[in-house]
């Protein structure tokens, strides 16, 4: 009987325990408008940037984004009066950064009119492949970093830091739109957000990524081609 006993015990702490886990797993947030919403762990989600999607909202392939932004399933591309984002089938296409803004609730500035930025529920790995703009640029002395800040919000208090700054060599670098070249890391900015990094947010997580000179002397125009987000959970 204490045997049993025993092991009624372990079954039911074993039942509390998996609850406890699967409490912990539902508390993420899940808003509507993040990028990641209704996501499958390891279903990676391509952000819709079709010609069709984009003439819905009155931008033709070959216009300049809307003003101060845009935002299309759960992506926000940036635009600015004197920096207007261009659109071109499958692809958004920047130039320098002109103007910056604060991160609400921080100190850090990010770009007022190039760039993306979107909301996340839930941890997970993110890849955008970005190419020069023309085959006419040329990357030798031009180099540009590209940098994400992810902004989070915990107990009330929003902090932003920097989770990716890099400046690709120009191997790193192409002019093509080949698919081949959308899928190859290499050419891609990948990062991951993990459960760690997420633990304990109010809401959901912010994202922000662009591209920039060092000091911001000097520009190159980048396409930034559709970002591609994949659940870790």
């Amino acid at each position: 009987m204490k045997k049993m006993k025993s092991i009624l015990s372990l079954l039911a702490a074993t039942v509390l325990t998996a609850a406890g886990f699967q409490a912990a797993a539902q508390a993420w947030p899940n808003d509507p408008e993040a990028f990641d919403y209704g996501g499958e762990a390891g279903v990676t989600k391509v952000a819709d940037l079709s010609t069709a999607t984009f003439q819905a909202l009155g931008i033709s392939k070959e216009s300049s984004l809307t003003v101060p932004a845009v935002t299309v399933d759960g992506i926000t591309w940036m635009s600015g009066e004197k920096n207007k984002g261009k659109y071109r089938p499958g692809r958004v296409i920047y130039n320098r950064v002109k103007s910056y803004e604060l991160i609400p609730g921080t100190n850090t500035k990010v770009p007022s009119d190039v760039g993306i930025r979107f909301k996340i529920n839930r941890p997970g790995t993110f890849k955008m492949y970005r190419s020069l703009a023309f085959q006419s640029l040329v990357w030798e002395g031009n180099e540009q970093k590209i940098i994400a800040v992810l902004a989070t919000t915990k107990g009330g208090v929003t902090t932003a830091k920097t989770i990716y700054s890099v400046t690709p060599e120009a191997s790193q670098i192409s002019t093509s739109s080949s698919k081949a070249n959308q899928s190859n890391d290499e050419l891609c900015v990948v990062f991951e957000i993990t459960e760690d990094m997420l633990k304990g947010i109010d809401g959901p997580a912010t994202i922000y990524l662009w591209h920039r000179k060092d000091n911001d002397k000097g520009g190159l125009m980048l396409a930034y081609f559709a970002p591609r987000w994949t659940p870790a959970l």
